[in-house]
């Protein structure tokens, strides 16, 4: 079992063991810590200086969440307490990235309102392309005899935690940032299953990059696979991570951009060029974003270039811009003479 630390709380990673050898078809591994209830992060999905993100493309899909009954006329219980028992779908190609699934919860029945998170078990069911994941949530639910519970509320959400202390939160369909699903009286503390959700999502085409590579990761890291040099291409693959303030829709559309721009030293030439584009589903672009390469040519006589980012957005809430340029100062590159 492998012990990681997530935002100051500890993870028990014991579905790291079968994450890589997982199969579309489902499968069984021992679970008995991930299973218990963990003290969690709160979901930050929308913080523009944290790890957290929103997942629109699809790789972690809540498929439906609700009480089982007992078959005699109550609800299946736990140590006492009632149980809720939900249903994700993980991309499997996540999963061979190293990502391992979740589910962050918390109730109003637990007093400070705490964020736990537990594990869940392989299980078949799931379409092409996709591992189902099932888990259980007993820890702070009422047990039958309790009054009140008119007034519980639980909120909840899936997510992928990855290796470089990441974690993406199910938002396929949640609109704002910050949204949770809600299990209350007004829905019957259930989640229905939907299965139009993600069915049609278009598997992105990513070009390849050309010449030299600057990478900037989402933990805020820099990679340079090769010195840039003047006459010659270069290419910026940028995580969209870095990135998260401005995610605006116009007419139920994407409305949103994050542009490299690059600045050629000492001719002072500034190009620009798209690090995104957005999936789609049956022809039609959501607000979802897959990374794209953005390629320069570097002119004759530069000795330097200086790059930053800006995202930008404009919807019925107004104009929403955010900059990532190194606190101001810009990320410099020495490019090296023919």
């Amino acid at each position: 079992m492998k012990v990681r630390v997530w935002g100051g709380v500890v993870w028990i990673g014991a579905l790291m063991a079968c994450v890589g050898c997982v199969e579309e078809g489902g499968g069984e591994v021992a679970l008995e810590a991930a299973l218990v209830a963990q003290p969690a992060g709160a979901p930050g999905a929308g913080k523009a200086d944290g790890l957290d993100g929103a997942d629109r493309g699809c790789r972690v899909v809540l498929r439906e969440v609700s009480r089982r009954s007992d078959g005699r006329g109550g609800f299946e219980l736990e140590g006492g307490n009632q149980v809720w028992s939900g249903s994700v779908d993980v991309a499997v190609d996540a999963l061979k990235a190293g990502a391992v699934p979740g589910v962050v919860f918390r109730s109003s029945m637990d007093v400070g309102s705490r964020w736990w998170q537990k594990g869940m078990a392989p299980v078949g069911g799931a379409r092409d392309g996709f591992q189902r994941f099932a888990f259980r949530i007993h820890e702070h639910t009422p047990n039958p005899g309790m009054s009140g519970i008119d007034r519980l509320r639980i909120d909840l959400i899936p997510f992928l935690a990855f290796t470089d202390g990441g974690r993406i939160f199910d938002h396929n369909r949640l609109p704002g940032e910050f949204d949770n699903y809600v299990l209350d009286k007004n829905n019957q503390w259930r989640v229905p299953g939907d299965s139009a959700l993600c069915s049609e999502v278009d598997t992105p085409f990513v070009p390849e990059t050309q010449g030299s590579v600057l990478t900037f990761r989402a933990d805020w890291s820099i990679e340079q696979d090769a010195e840039l040099v003047e006459g010659e291409r270069f290419s910026i693959v940028y995580d969209l991570a870095r990135l998260q303030t401005c995610r605006g829709t116009h007419n139920g559309h994407p409305g949103w951009e994050i542009a490299a721009l690059v600045a050629f030293e000492p001719s002072g030439v500034v190009e620009e060029a798209s690090v995104r584009r957005f999936h789609s589903r049956m022809g039609t672009s959501i607000n979802s974003a897959y990374s794209v390469p953005a390629i320069f040519d570097i002119p004759e006589g530069t000795e330097r270039v200086e790059i930053w980012f800006y995202n930008t957005s404009i919807s019925g809430g107004g104009r929403c811009e955010a900059y990532d340029s190194n606190f101001g100062e810009n990320y410099g590159f020495a490019v090296k003479p023919r």
